[in-house]
C-alpha cells in the first residue's frame, strides 16, 4: 500500500493484489451453494462459460455504512473484450441493489462507491450478459470495502473547488 498525501487535505491510498494474493473460484459456484468470502478486500480469479447457465456467485459480509467498490475484466491473458460479462449485487434480502456491464464498450463491469445501508450477508453475481453469443474465458474480480472510520466528509462537499494556479509551465 502507498499513501501520498493530497492537494486539498485529502489522502489517497492505492493497494495492488500481486496473482499469489488472489484465491480462485471454487466449483460449484452457484445460486444453490456461492463461494462465501470470508475477508475483503479480496481478488477472485475465475471461469465462466458460454452455453451453459454459469453465474460465478460469491457472499461475503458488510456492515452499515461501509462503501463497497467491485471491479472485473477478462483476464490479462486473454483478449480484452474477449468476455461480455456482468456484475449484480443482492441485499440480505435478495433485492437486487446494482449492476452493471461490459456491453464491449471497453468498459469493464464495476460497481463504484456503493454506500451500504443494511448490515448483513451480501450476494454478487459475475455473469455472461447474454448467453449463447460465444463468450468464455477467465476473468479477474476485484472487492474492496472501505470502513466509515477510514474517511471523513467535509461539507459542504457539493461545489466546483476554484482552481490553483499552477504558474509558469516551461
Amino acid at each position: 500500500d502507498t499513501t501520498l498525501p493530497g492537494p486539498l487535505e485529502f489522502v489517497v491510498t492505492a493497494s495492488s493484489l500481486t496473482r499469489g494474493q488472489a484465491i480462485l473460484e471454487v466449483e460449484p459456484n452457484d445460486m444453490t451453494s456461492p463461494q462465501n468470502l470470508p475477508m475483503l478486500p479480496v481478488g477472485v480469479g475465475g471461469t465462466l462459460a458460454d452455453g451453459v447457465d454459469d453465474a460465478d456467485v460469491f457472499t461475503f459480509d458488510l456492515k452499515l455504512g461501509q462503501r463497497l467498490w467491485v471491479y472485473t475484466a477478462a483476464d490479462p491473458a486473454m483478449d480484452l473484450f474477449a468476455l461480455d460479462h456482468r456484475l449484480r449485487l443482492l441485499d440480505p434480502m435478495g433485492m437486487e441493489l446494482r449492476n452493471d456491464r461490459f456491453g464491449s464498450e471497453g468498459f469493464h463491469p464495476a460497481l463504484r462507491n456503493l454506500i451500504i445501508l443494511e448490515t448483513g450477508l451480501y450476494t454478487l453475481f459475475d455473469e455472461i450478459s447474454t448467453p449463447g453469443q460465444g463468450d468464455m474465458g477467465g476473468y479477474n474480480l476485484y472487492i474492496d470495502v472501505i470502513d466509515p472510520a477510514e474517511f471523513t466528509e467535509v461539507e459542504p462537499n457539493d461545489t466546483i473547488a476554484s482552481p490553483q494556479a499552477l504558474g509558469p509551465i516551461e
